[in-house]
């Protein structure tokens, strides 16, 4: 047989190998698809199913204080009498505030005011014993002269500094975790306001904690604790203090209360920390006054120790032998190590925590989130800072309280260094 006899015979056996071969090729094809589907359709079932046991809060049920139910929240009588004393005892206060400051020097003040760089002022007001806002452009030889820090008062039942310009950072995830103190009741303070900030694009993350006694404009002009925005108002009152504040927009929130934090550190196993002597010693005195004493004090010591539930919280709550700057700063201490330990297994952490959490958020938004960060959550980096900044409030007494008084245009300044852009 010639060549030219066989090539057709040689391309006829090829074309048939060909098509032998297609139908299994779509069936291997069909199986692996099918695989595919069974097992990304059981991850989303079972992430669904863990979703489906967070307690959903929703914004649209939470009420609210009215003004006069947000004042007597603070702490400030409403009725005529009580009104009449603190009309009185601030006259009193003012006076005594103009002799404390007569004779100071102010050079300081006036300078440091001086730098500030925005547009947007904050300055105290010795006449009002308050924070107040200057718009515009400012002479800073004209700027009121800030009374000494140690001095009392009684500031005016009700201020405004305005509504703060956006950040910008609608590019950004931006999730508020609140821990509160209700353990299992319904909203109260907040003893825990932390903004998690993540950038999918730079792979950064920020954790910048909002201390309880921060000084804010809560509701209608009335001011007080950060802390009881979310006790008055829940989530939407929070959002709405944050955005005039600090022109944050958020995403999100997170809430877990005290027993939700420590079955879900147990949860997880436990997590090991680096204890001073006085935190140890703070935590044992704790552990055998609250938590159920199922937690031998023993076990905590100066150095490494592996912290379960109700050591962990007992590690998050400990003030007495600092302060809250310090407090703060271990809570961030938590959440950075839990991070670093299990970013490399985010889902199972997220699957095990979650059942213990409430949110805001619906599945498809939490999902949505994890989709973009946990494929690449090992390239993440995590820094923390917390509000107000240095330098960027005073320490004062307010009814009673103490509390930090924001200069808000450098804390609104800070948080936008803060932030992972």
């Amino acid at each position: 047989m010639t060549e030219e006899n066989k090539m057709p015979q040689d391309e006829h056996e090829h074309e048939s190998r060909k098509r032998e071969r297609k139908p299994i090729t779509r069936k291997v094809l069909v199986i692996v698809l099918a695989v595919v589907i069974v097992v990304v359709g059981g991850g989303i079932a079972v992430i669904n199913h863990y979703l489906n046991r967070m307690e959903k809060i929703n914004n649209e049920t939470q009420t609210t204080l009215s003004p006069e139910e947000f004042m007597s929240l603070i702490g400030i009588d409403t009725t005529e009498e009580a009104a009449s004393s603190l009309e009185k005892d601030t006259e009193q206060e003012t006076e005594a505030t103009s002799a404390a400051t007569e004779g100071v020097t102010t050079e300081a003040t006036v300078q440091t005011l001086a730098e500030e760089e925005t547009e947007r002022y904050i300055a105290i007001d010795p006449d009002e014993s308050d924070v107040i806002a200057i718009e515009g452009t400012t002479n800073a030889a004209s700027l009121p002269t800030a009374p000494p820090a140690t001095t009392q008062y009684v500031p005016p039942v009700s201020y405004e500094w305005g509504t703060a310009a956006s950040l910008n950072d609608e590019g950004l995830i931006n999730i508020v975790l609140v821990g509160d103190d209700s353990r299992g009741s319904g909203n109260s303070r907040s003893d825990v306001i932390i903004l998690l900030s993540i950038n999918t694009s730079s792979h950064k993350i920020s954790l910048i904690s909002f201390m309880r006694d921060m000084y804010l404009p809560i509701q209608g002009g009335y001011s007080s604790r950060i802390n009881h925005a979310y006790e008055a108002g829940g989530f939407p009152l929070l959002y709405q203090c944050l955005k005039n504040n600090f022109g944050l927009h958020i995403d999100g929130g997170v809430r877990l209360d005290f027993t939700g934090f420590s079955k879900a550190v147990d949860a997880i196993g436990g997590v090991d920390m680096a204890l001073s002597a006085a935190e140890a010693n703070a935590m044992q005195s704790y552990l055998k006054t609250y938590s159920g004493k199922t937690t031998d004090p023993s076990t905590i010591h100066e150095g490494y120790c592996h912290l379960d539930g109700n050591a962990a919280l007992a590690y998050c709550r400990i003030r007495k032998i600092d302060n809250d700057f310090y407090r703060t700063a271990r809570q961030r201490k938590m959440l950075t190590t839990l991070f670093n330990k299990f970013k490399g297994n985010m889902n199972a952490v997220l699957n095990t925590v979650l059942p213990y959490c409430a949110t805001d958020m619906s599945n498809g938004t939490i999902m949505g989130y994890a989709g973009q960060v946990i494929a690449s959550m090992g390239a993440y980096s995590l820094n923390s800072y917390r509000l107000p900044a240095d330098g960027a409030y005073r320490a004062v007494n307010i009814r009673g309280m103490d509390v930090l008084q924001s200069i808000q245009s450098r804390n609104i300044s800070a948080l936008r260094s803060y932030l992972p852009y």
